[in-house]
């Protein structure tokens, strides 16, 4: 969603952006759910399917096995992704202390003095 897109959701929705932000986590963990049970039930299937065919065409039942395999190490990184990411970037208030610090930065470098991190009397 593009800048644009947000402010209109926020103004029609009456969202905070950490509202929004919520909201789009869920649906991230929630569209993975779907895909997860998705994979399970495909593969189910094709087990049962593959138990009944006749072994002449076992060499051709091989490779479907490879594209779960494959589609299971995405979902497997999309989980990652998803769910372990976001903790581990610093946490869910990371955003904000990131902001704060990069705007105090920013006034500090506006009025001339040094930021609050680095000492007032310069290299020692």
């Amino acid at each position: 969603m593009n800048k644009q897109e947000f402010q209109e959701a926020m103004r029609v929705e009456g969202m905070t952006r950490r509202e929004w932000e919520i909201r789009r986590q869920v649906r991230r963990q929630a569209a993975w759910w779907r895909e997860a049970a998705t994979l399970l039930t495909v593969v189910t299937i094709t087990s049962v399917v593959n138990l009944g065919a006749p072994r002449m065409i076992w060499w051709a039942q091989h490779w479907i096995w490879v594209a779960f395999t494959v589609w299971g190490v995405i979902l497997l990184g999309r989980g990652l992704v998803i769910f372990w990411l976001p903790g581990l970037v610093g946490g869910p208030d990371w955003e904000e202390r990131k902001v704060s610090e990069l705007m105090a930065r920013r006034e500090a470098a506006r009025v001339g003095a040094p930021p609050a991190d680095e000492p007032k009397g310069g290299a020692q």
